[in-house]
């Protein structure tokens, strides 16, 4: 956020609990076209996309970006780099206590000192400490504000085993592997020196929020001893990737959008707003776009002020806009993530009917038409100059141009006349509806 902060001149500080701002972590993150081309945006990125397939080979064709698989350490690394200046951002800030008011806001740290501004954006994941103040502030002042219900959003009906290793003699480099399986499912993606393995696991009886369960390393090896014969794909087992483990991680998959990101001077973004499985890997890309679009409203509301400052009235309507945009979009990612999770895991009936006797026939093109209807709605800065270098055939819909990607249609309505004679009307309403809603 201290990028697209910056460049629309706002002061600020970005608080980070952890001391290092940068430091080695095992896991990946997975950018789509939205994030990259953000990205490129904002100085980031001119590589080259990681994973190759028919699939992703098209959505390059579509959207002149591919799908990038990097570590999160190097990601993080490279954003911290390219900062306009890092002076904004303080690391071993563990926030205490927010004060909010009419005039401010005073953020109180765990070493005493106080930091005062005039807004706080809550951009830290689903145990957020800003979105937990904003609650307890709201309901002190006016009870029943944010209700018990809307504080148990989220729920955890997955976790997840994820690690990486280096790749098996049998590894393909570029390769993606999505295996399908009961209660269970397995995502591998394989670079040259290393394969991010996933595997996500239907737990017995989902929680509502604040209940979620809690891992360590012994639970881990103790999951990963269920899958050790498990065929991720003709050639290799569950068992050669854990051999190979250099890193592993077994967390809980909180899934929920909340109704409410903001109150008064304080607003979420990201995963402490909305929080989705990550099988598709929509999530990072999604917190991107929130900070992209809060931002884009900030720098609106400013520049039409001729002192630079908002009241809290003026800030409030930026936080509402910035939901209101931003909900439809995070709805039908976050139910298309979390119906992916369910197929891939045959969760039920219908959902293993679509994994073994739909998804088989759905051509390339029927999927990347799918993708390329979230792809296309993402979010870049408005205040920032951006010169499309990388064209495809599908516009972005913040581009004033006709969409040109036609065939999408005829290739649903091919699928939709097979699911007719094979479903009947009942399942058909809801296959639709997670097709075309989602």
């Amino acid at each position: 956020m201290s990028h697209c902060l910056q460049r629309a001149g706002i002061d600020h500080v970005v608080l980070e609990r952890r001391n290092t701002i940068v430091r080695p972590n095992g896991a990946s993150i997975n950018l789509w076209p939205q994030g990259l081309r953000l990205m490129e945006q904002l100085g980031c990125f001119s590589g080259t996309p990681t994973v190759v397939s028919p699939l992703f080979r098209q959505i390059i064709e579509r959207h002149g970006y591919g799908f990038l698989v990097i570590d999160r350490e190097k990601l993080m690394r490279i954003i911290y780099d390219h900062l306009p200046s890092q002076s904004y951002v303080r690391g071993g800030c563990s926030v205490v206590h927010i004060d909010e008011d009419k005039t401010g806001v005073k953020v109180h740290l765990e070493d005493g000192s106080v930091e005062v501004g005039d807004i706080v954006v809550g951009a830290d994941g689903v145990n957020s400490v800003v979105r937990r103040a904003m609650w307890t502030i709201a309901n002190d002042r006016s009870p029943g504000t944010f209700s018990e219900k809307e504080q148990q959003t989220l729920n955890t009906t997955y976790k997840c085993l994820f690690g990486t290793c280096t790749p098996p003699a049998r590894s393909v480099s570029g390769e993606m592997t999505q295996t399908h399986n009961d209660r269970f499912s397995f995502l591998t993606l394989t670079q040259p020196t290393r394969v991010y393995f996933f595997v996500f696991i239907k737990l017995p009886k989902a929680r509502r929020w604040p209940d979620r369960p809690k891992y360590n390393s012994h639970d881990a090896e103790l999951e990963a001893s269920k899958y050790m014969a498990c065929r991720i794909n003709e050639k290799l087992t569950f068992g050669d990737l854990w051999s190979n483990k250099l890193w592993f991680y077994l967390t809980p998959l909180e899934e929920g959008v909340f109704k409410q990101w903001h109150w008064g001077r304080i607003a979420l973004v990201g995963d402490s707003a909305h929080k989705m499985t990550p099988n598709l890997a929509f999530g990072a890309n999604s917190a991107m776009e929130s900070v992209a679009a809060l931002s884009n409203g900030l720098n609106r509301a400013l520049k039409n002020q001729s002192d630079s400052t908002l009241s809290r009235e003026q800030i409030s309507m930026v936080f509402q806009d910035y939901q209101e945009k931003r909900m439809g979009r995070v709805t039908k990612v976050h139910d298309f993530t979390g119906g992916f999770t369910r197929v891939s895991a045959w969760d039920g009936l219908l959902n293993k009917f679509m994994a073994l006797w739909v998804l088989p026939i759905a051509s390339h093109e029927f999927v990347g038409d799918k993708f390329s209807r979230l792809i296309r709605g993402g979010v870049k800065l408005d205040y920032v100059p951006y010169k499309e270098s990388r064209s495809g055939s599908v516009h972005w819909d913040d581009e004033s141009r006709e969409n040109a990607g036609g065939k999408g249609k005829l290739t649903s309505v091919t699928l939709v006349s097979v699911l007719v004679v094979c479903l009947g009307l009942g399942a058909l309403i809801r296959w639709l509806f997670w097709i075309f809603m989602s």
